[in-house]
C-alpha cells in the first residue's frame, strides 16, 4: 500500500520533460505557428496532448527516431497527466504498468509520434473555421467504431472537441459580421472602426509570418481572420461601432458585456486542454446559440 501511495503522486511522478521525435519539430512548429491551425499561440504541451489522443484512439504507436525531450511536464494541468496515464493503462491492459513511469513515458510518447501525423493530415483538409469541427468529428468516428459506451477518457475527448468547434464557429460568425457591416459603413473600415491600431498591426504581422512559412493552408484570407476571440470583443463593444451597428444587433449592452466575458473567460480552459465543466459547457452552448441566432437574423 505505501509504494502504491508513493508511486500515485501526480505531482512527482513523471520525469521533468516527455519527448518528440527530431522528425516532428517541424510540424510542431506549423501547428503552433500557422495563422490558420488551431493551435497557434497554444504551446508544445498542447499539439502533443491531442497527438497522442490521435495516436491512442488509433492504436497504432510509433517508435521515435531520436527523442528531444523539451516538453515539461509542469506545463501540463493535472487533467491532462491523468489522460497520459489513462492511455498507458488501456495500452497494457494493466494498472501496474504505472509502477514502471519509463514505459508509461514511452507508451505516450509514442502514440504522440503517431498521432501528429494524423492531426495534421486532419486540420490541412478545409477552409478557415473548420478544424476544431473535423478534430471532434473525426473522433466521433473512430468512437462510433468501438463497441459499447465511451469511456471516461473518450468522454472527456468528446466534450473538449465540442467546445471548441462552439467557440471556432462562434469567432468565425462575429468575423464575418464585423466586416460585412462595418465595410458597408465605410471602405477605410479597418483603419477607421478599429478601435486599437495595435490590433491591427498584430493581425498584419501574423499574415506576413504566416505567409513567409511553408505553405499549409491553402486558403485566402481577410486581415480580421488573424484577430482573436478578445479583438472581437474590442471592435464590437467600442462606442462608435456599437451605437452605429451593433446596439440594433445584440442588444442590452451589459448583457452582451457579461456574455462575451463568459466565453472569453472559459476558452483558456477549452484551448488548454483542460476541458469545461458541465456548467460551462451548458452555458457556453445557450450563450453562443442565442448570439448566432441574432447575428443570423440581422444578415437576412
Amino acid at each position: 500500500m505505501e509504494q502504491i501511495e508513493r508511486s500515485w503522486d501526480l505531482e512527482n511522478y513523471f520525469p521533468r520533460d516527455v519527448a518528440y521525435s527530431n522528425d516532428k519539430k517541424v510540424i510542431y512548429d506549423r501547428l503552433l505557428n500557422d495563422t490558420q491551425s488551431p493551435f497557434k499561440g497554444l504551446e508544445m504541451q498542447d499539439v502533443f496532448l491531442y497527438s497522442a489522443i490521435f495516436g491512442f484512439l488509433d492504436g497504432k504507436p510509433e517508435i521515435l527516431k531520436e527523442r528531444i525531450p523539451q516538453i515539461p511536464i509542469s506545463a501540463f494541468p493535472e487533467k491532462s497527466k491523468s489522460l497520459l496515464l489513462a492511455m498507458a493503462i488501456a495500452h497494457s491492459g494493466d494498472i501496474d504498468v504505472l509502477f514502471d513511469v519509463s514505459n508509461v513515458i514511452k507508451i505516450v510518447e509514442q502514440f504522440a509520434n503517431r498521432g501528429i501525423i494524423l492531426l495534421e493530415d486532419l486540420i490541412k483538409r478545409g477552409q478557415i473555421g473548420d478544424p476544431e469541427k473535423r478534430i471532434e468529428s473525426a473522433i466521433r468516428t473512430i468512437l462510433k467504431q468501438k463497441q459499447g459506451e465511451p469511456s471516461s477518457i473518450e468522454f472527456e475527448i468528446l466534450k473538449t472537441g465540442k467546445s471548441m468547434s462552439l467557440i471556432s464557429a462562434f469567432e468565425t460568425n462575429l468575423r464575418y459580421l464585423i466586416k460585412s457591416r462595418l465595410s458597408k459603413m465605410s471602405a477605410d473600415w479597418e483603419n477607421e472602426r478599429i478601435p486599437d491600431k495595435v490590433m491591427v498591426k498584430r493581425w498584419m504581422d501574423n499574415k506576413k509570418r504566416a505567409e513567409k512559412a511553408q505553405e499549409f493552408f491553402l486558403t485566402e484570407s481577410d486581415l480580421i481572420d488573424f484577430s482573436e476571440l478578445g479583438d472581437l470583443y474590442e471592435i464590437i463593444k467600442w462606442k462608435k461601432n456599437w451605437n452605429d451597428v451593433f446596439k440594433s444587433i445584440f442588444g442590452d449592452r451589459d448583457i452582451f458585456d457579461s456574455d462575451m466575458r463568459q466565453v472569453i473567460m472559459i476558452r483558456p480552459d477549452i484551448a488548454h486542454s483542460r476541458g469545461a465543466t458541465d456548467i460551462q459547457e451548458k452555458k457556453l452552448e445557450a450563450i453562443i446559440e442565442h448570439r448566432n441566432q441574432q447575428i443570423e437574423k440581422s444578415l437576412i
